[in-house]
């Protein structure tokens, strides 16, 4: 009776194929916890035999994305946590293939003023905010040398009724990417203002004016910016979907088609298309 045959003792080609029915893609990891995105439960595997392991290697972080969730920014300047620590406990492989970073931004804390009198929307704070922003584009620079595959930095802000305004990230953002060299930069903000704060006939309203202020920006600094709207009911309700806000034509209100248009139309004029909102790390204010 033949001696039964090994799996090691297959010619590569072979293993190779068996390979190909082992699925291997893990789409991102935590920078903040994770040492590796291949561990003994997710990739048991990986574990089994060095010869295997080192079968693997060329499989492991395909299209990788390393995800920092910054969860409650207003405490982020004042907290002594840094990211460049928690990067060096990651493993070679991650730094070295992952091709892709991704800022995540939520706050759900309410923010008092410093005597504890008054509490504001985080995001109208100017000398809170602007140090926030410096402080993690610099925490962020300093992750370059760590990982010279990413070629792209998406930064997602969940943004309740506000969103932050550009005057504190502009030039923050313009010195990463110069600072970075051939560096994709995009920003995303999801909105939850509610249909009203889009559809007056005002320039006062705070949203609008801030989205505004992002596409301008955007489009000088050649940034892509995405607006996604999201509506409170639907997510309490567990359905985590938005609609992209159109800005090529923004502010949409100052055309009179939009101005005689009823709120059915408005809608459909003020929006172009639909898309997962579900943040991938970060809690939102929401889920409390």
């Amino acid at each position: 009776m033949a001696e039964p045959v090994s799996f090691l003792s297959l010619p590569r080609e072979v293993r190779n194929i068996i390979y190909d029915l082992v699925p291997v893609d893990i789409p991102h990891s935590n920078i903040l916890i994770a040492k590796t995105a291949y561990t003994s439960s997710v990739l048991p595997l990986l574990y089994v035999h060095p010869i295997i392991s080192n079968d693997l290697q060329s499989r492991l972080y395909e299209n990788h994305v390393i995800v920092l969730p910054v969860q409650e920014p207003s405490e982020y300047s004042t907290s002594h946590s840094r990211l460049l620590p928690h990067l060096e406990t990651c493993s070679k492989l991650m730094k070295t293939r992952s091709n892709r970073l991704i800022v995540e931004v939520s706050q759900t804390q309410s923010h008092y003023s410093k005597d504890g009198e008054s509490c504001h929307d985080w995001w109208y704070l100017k000398k809170d905010a602007a140090a926030f922003a410096k402080t993690l584009i610099a925490d962020i620079s300093l992750l370059k040398s760590h990982l010279p595959n990413v070629d792209s930095i998406d930064v997602r802000f969940w943004c309740s009724e506000m969103a932050p305004i550009n005057d504190h990230w502009a030039r923050n953002l313009k010195k990463l990417r110069d600072q970075w060299s051939n560096l994709v930069l995009s920003v995303r903000l999801y909105v939850f203002g509610g249909y009203d704060q889009y559809n007056r006939n005002t320039e006062s309203t705070p949203l609008p004016d801030r989205i505004r202020a992002w596409n301008d920006w955007s489009t000088e600094a050649t940034v892509l910016l995405e607006v996604i709207d999201c509506k409170q009911e639907d997510f309490r309700q567990g359905v985590r979907t938005g609609r992209f806000i159109d800005l090529e034509e923004w502010p949409l209100w100052k055309h009179e088609e939009y101005y005689w248009a009823n709120d059915e139309e408005r809608d459909e004029m003020l929006h172009s298309g639909s898309t997962d909102a579900v943040p991938i790390y970060v809690s939102l204010c929401l889920d409390r």
